[in-house]
């Protein structure tokens, strides 16, 4: 298992530094990958999508960045509720399962 810390856009992970382009909201292994959740609000007011849900390899190489629900560009997913299996919640009202494996969404659930 691979230690894991962050500090605003810098990720520890063991002995490897990544530095991101936007503030780390959470991190955390699973299936041997790193899922990073980047702060939904730090791309606020810039033109298209944030995708800010991502999957890094131990060594700090990026995997794949997840799929959103929608295309609206204000979508964006603000909060991880379960790491096993992977769900999220996005801005727009979609509480998606994602595949830890490549990002795609498996399922989707409107609640709002």
């Amino acid at each position: 298992m691979t230690k894991i810390s962050f500090d605003g856009n810098e990720l520890t992970l063991g002995d490897c530094r990544v530095v991101l382009a936007y503030p780390v909201k959470d991190a955390f292994e699973l299936d041997g990958k790193v899922i990073v959740l980047l702060d939904p609000d730090a791309n606020l007011g810039r033109d298209g999508q944030f995708a800010n849900l991502m999957a890094l390899s131990p060594a700090g190489e990026h995997l794949w960045t997840a799929q959103l629900p929608t295309d609206k560009p204000a979508d964006v997913y603000y909060r991880i509720i379960s790491r096993q299996p992977l769900l999220a919640d996005s801005f727009c009202s979609y509480e998606c399962e994602l595949d830890p494996q490549s990002g795609r969404i498996i399922s989707k659930k409107f609640f709002k």
